[in-house]
């Protein structure tokens, strides 16, 4: 009786990893360097369901005046801490079943298959991880609403204009300076670009025109129309744009992938069987993940509530939240 050997099996899990891994390298954009590291992602292995960093809140001030002409005992001040919480999300990529004689019929074979398979899965993912991202922080700043969030779509027109994203970033007062990068629909961002042709800004008209780029305070812009910048009242549509500082959210790859690719036998046509499991933990500049009412695998974590502000200032938050028409 003859029993098969790995050796008489074809192991496609290469051919997966290669093709993720290119769709992953091409669709970095929204994170790292791209984003000037106000969205990171970054590997670390983590057990359980988050992660708990240990930080210092920091104190209103550790310097003030001192007497020269006294000699008497200072009141001590005491450091407490604050954990930063993480919450990991699991996920899958969904089983998918082909059979080896369809590949044929093609002229293919399986490892195009497979490839393939990790081309999608590799973009499928990196748009997760961006839309994760931006719906924790829609939810975790919009719900500090007068320090990290203006909605200007009760101020007459209230499409997107320069004047409106001015009144965001004037919700970091004197820290303005620390939002170094937007992320916008293609609606508020081709608002801003129709202001600046209609208004014949100096200078910045031919900029728009010849070089596609609108005055945005010199702030880089990821334009991405994704459904977690937009909310509706039922009749209209609203639009968030988020002004975040240097890491205002993190990405961690926090488990290794498990890939499972087979020849499975038995069925009238052999078959090849595919599925993967995956997960990150995501974190929020100056919040932490509301363990008690949040719950682990969360199915969103666009909830705002769900987020505890742990950090002593809105300026040490990830960033402000405008919502416009």
């Amino acid at each position: 009786m003859g029993i098969g050997k790995y050796t008489d099996l074809s192991i496609y899990q290469d051919y997966f990893h290669t093709g993720m891994i290119e769709a992953i390298a091409q669709a970095l954009t929204g994170f790292n360097e791209a984003t000037l590291n106000t969205l990171t992602l970054t590997q670390q292995s983590r057990l359980g369901h988050y992660a708990y960093t240990s930080m210092f809140n920091r104190l209103a001030t550790i310097t003030n005046r001192r007497d020269i002409s006294s000699v008497s005992a200072q009141t001590p001040t005491t450091l407490t801490n604050v954990d930063h919480i993480t919450v990991k999300l699991n996920r899958k990529i969904k089983e998918i079943r082909m059979t080896e004689d369809a590949w044929k019929k093609q002229g293919k074979n399986p490892e195009e298959m497979v490839t393939a398979l990790g081309v999608m899965a590799g973009k499928d993912r990196m748009q997760e991880y961006l839309n994760t991202s931006i719906s924790a922080l829609v939810g975790a700043l919009s719900n500090q609403s007068s320090t990290n969030y203006v909605s200007v779509c009760a101020t007459g027109a209230g499409t997107m204009t320069a004047t409106n994203l001015n009144t965001g970033f004037r919700l970091y007062g004197d820290a303005a300076s620390g939002i170094r990068f937007l992320v916008m629909h293609s609606k508020p961002y081709y608002d801003l670009v129709a202001q600046a042709i209609s208004d014949k800004v100096y200078g910045e008209v031919g900029n728009v025109i010849y070089g596609a780029a609108p005055g945005t305070f010199g702030r880089p812009v990821l334009v991405t129309d994704s459904s977690d910048l937009v909310t509706t009242d039922g009749t209209n549509d609203a639009y968030y744009t988020l002004g975040l500082t240097e890491g205002a959210a993190n990405l961690e790859e926090s488990e290794d992938d498990s890939v499972l690719i087979e020849r499975v036998g038995g069925l009238e046509n052999i078959t090849i069987r595919f599925q993967g499991e995956y997960a990150y933990n995501i974190g929020l500049k100056g919040f932490q993940w509301d363990v008690a009412n949040g719950g682990i695998n969360p199915s969103s974590v666009a909830t705002g509530s769900l987020w505890d502000m742990i950090a002593t200032s809105y300026k040490n938050l990830g960033g402000v939240v405008i919502k416009s028409l």
